[in-house]
């Protein structure tokens, strides 16, 4: 037990040492969010012969992302449980720090410390994994699982739950200019720009000749990085809707990687949806009404600033 307890410490301070290291290159990101969950626990005490099936929890963690790798969330979580056997109580209440790494956008395993209040017992290290499911623009669907070692009483805890996770409008962090004359003398002009990529029939593949829009889309939105758009993907009348709501989506997310891994915009300002052959612009038969309903569009607003 102590050499788990020694890996579980190192795990721990390997994670917040390279957090703290890492430098600022990726775009300033500070996306806040709350997730309500529940879940289920298993304890184990070797000391005091405990062995738990039956325990519950639910809790609220409070977090944020400050890049597209990394994050950090406050938990805290209320525990009713009683042991199998023995009868001993094992509720009580956790409450921690977790440090966040994204290997991919919707996975994450995560490391961090509890002052856990189940059964007397103290600082204790704890490692895990979970994946987050978008349901709509604000709302996921989070799994996770993980294990804590409550170190005061050589006890293992298992744990799984399920969250509902909120995330707030993102907000803009550039610092307010100061006031002055010059400022009062300039106004905000709104153009409304257009992205339409259009596609092979049955193809996601993104051709050569709309990289010079896709530059352009990305050019407004590394320049105004509090704005967000929706990549909304279509496809033709020709196939099953099944097919092309898949078929659909891919299209957007090709674009969406496009932007993102080309020309360096960041994935929090895009969201692809795919809406199959549901929004055709064109209901004529034949390569003519295929051809335009075979797109990817988006819309941006870009602020030109006139005298």
């Amino acid at each position: 037990m102590t050499l788990r307890k020694t890996i579980l410490s190192v795990l721990l301070f390997s994670a917040s040492t390279f957090v703290a290291a890492s430098d600022n290159t990726s775009n300033n990101i500070s996306q806040l969010y709350s997730t309500p969950f529940f879940g289920f626990n298993s304890i184990s005490n070797d000391v005091n012969d405990i062995d738990s099936d039956h325990q519950f929890s639910v809790g609220l963690d409070l977090g944020s992302k400050f890049n597209e790798d990394w994050g950090y969330r406050l938990r805290l979580e209320m525990i009713s449980g009683q042991d199998d056997d023995s009868g001993h109580s094992t509720s009580g209440r956790n409450i921690g720090i977790d440090t966040l790494y994204y290997p991919k956008e919707n996975a994450y395993i995560f490391a961090g410390v509890r002052n856990a209040k189940v059964m007397n017992g103290g600082i204790s290290p704890v490692v895990g994994t979970g994946i987050e499911f978008n349901m709509t623009k604000n709302w996921d669907i989070r799994l996770e699982a993980g294990f804590m070692a409550e170190t005061n009483l050589e006890s293992d805890i298992f744990f799984s739950n399920i969250g509902f996770t909120y995330r707030f409008e993102q907000q803009s962090v550039q610092k307010q200019p100061a006031p002055s004359i010059a400022i009062k003398k300039h106004t905000n002009i709104i153009e409304y720009v257009t992205l339409d990529v259009k596609f092979k029939h049955d193809s996601s593949v993104i051709e050569p000749g709309f990289n010079e829009d896709l530059a352009s889309i990305a050019k407004i939105l590394k320049s105004q990085s509090d704005t967000s758009i929706i990549i909304e993907g279509h496809t033709s009348l020709v196939g099953t809707d099944e097919y092309n709501q898949v078929l659909s989506e891919k299209r957007a997310n090709a674009v969406v990687d496009n932007l993102v891994k080309k020309y360096g915009v960041s994935r929090y300002q895009l969201k692809a949806i795919g809406y199959g052959e549901s929004m055709p612009v064109s209901k004529i038969k034949g390569p003519e009404g295929d051809r335009e309903n075979r797109r990817v569009i988006a819309v941006i607003k870009k602020r030109v600033i006139s005298n």
